[in-house]
């Protein structure tokens, strides 16, 4: 059985599945990576553009998922789906995985076997595009830093107040 990688997470606040997708989402979405190929569980609401923009090998519909599995289709069950047919039986997943969902999978028999150290130890190192965007980010700040501390120095306190 292959073991694939499996997040839950939204890439609003998951630099993780932000990296992996390059789709911003601000509900969880499940993300699996099995091999090479690279997965992403949307809704209905979320399935045109996540289609258009996450750079993803296949955008798989959650309804679809759900209608294959009828009644009660779990989120587990789903995934549970998902990672069976593909041939895994186990994933692997960041530390901030749901717990809960973690063992509603492990009560389903897939392994989940939690990463420790950075997810994807490739996103420390920065691509020369990444640092002139991280330089250009830095300089913009400090711009706006030396604009507010002028506009503040030349500011007068005129007749205020006190309540």
């Amino acid at each position: 059985m292959k073991t694939a990688v499996l997040m839950y997470a939204d890439s609003e606040t998951d630099a993780n599945l932000y990296y992996a997708t390059c789709f911003l989402v601000g509900d969880p979405v499940p993300y699996l990576e099995v091999g090479r190929r690279k997965l992403l569980i949307l809704n209905d609401l979320e399935i045109g553009r996540g289609r258009e923009q996450a750079r993803v090998d296949e955008v798989l519909s959650m309804t679809d998922l759900a209608r294959a599995l009828g009644k009660g289709a779990t989120l587990e069950r789903i995934l549970e789906k998902a990672l069976r047919d593909r041939g895994c039986g186990a994933c692997e997943v960041p530390g901030n995985f749901p717990i809960d969902l973690a063992d509603r999978l492990r009560a389903r028999r897939i392994r989940v076997t939690p990463r420790t150290g950075p997810f994807y130890p490739r996103r420390l190192l920065k691509s020369p595009g990444e640092i002139r965007a991280i330089e250009a980010a830095q300089r913009a700040t400090e711009e706006a830093v030396h604009r507010a501390l002028d506009l503040l120095r030349r500011a007068k306190i005129r007749g205020h107040k006190i309540y």
